[in-house]
């Protein structure tokens, strides 16, 4: 009884050292980022945070250029993307510098919790002219 008591404890404790710092949330799992390579995730990461400064927060008044250089991939976009005219002028950004549809943009935006999420999506839905400047 004893041996099987230490085997199983040996067995937990294994495991639970052989996962640490690996834990991802449903949000940060692979089949959320579906086959977007870290490479490109940071590619498209730096793409978007710029492209918000330019053509999102500034059109708006947001005052961006204080604001750019606090944007990182964990970023709530809701602290960022406030009210219906820079929620529209971001799906626009989505539809019209990524080439995804609008219809596409519009069912997903309400899942987007963080920029990471943002480009997740956008390097699973993003026409190929766009992601094939990326590589």
């Amino acid at each position: 009884m004893n041996k099987m008591f230490f085997i199983a404890l040996i067995a937990i404790t294994t495991l639970s050292f052989s996962s640490c710092g690996t834990y991802n949330s449903a949000r940060d799992s692979k089949s959320a980022m579906g086959s977007v390579s870290s490479s490109m995730m940071g590619k498209i990461g730096t793409m978007l945070i710029q492209d918000l400064g330019s053509k999102v927060l500034s059109s708006n008044g947001s005052g961006a250029s204080g604001m750019l250089g606090k944007l990182n991939m964990g970023t709530k976009l809701n602290s960022i993307v406030k009210g219906a005219a820079m929620v529209n002028s971001f799906k626009g950004l989505l539809t019209n510098n990524y080439g995804i549809s609008s219809n596409k943009v519009d069912n997903a935006y309400g899942k987007f919790g963080t920029l990471k999420d943002v480009a997740s999506f956008i390097g699973t839905n993003a026409s190929s002219s766009f992601l094939s400047k990326l590589k």
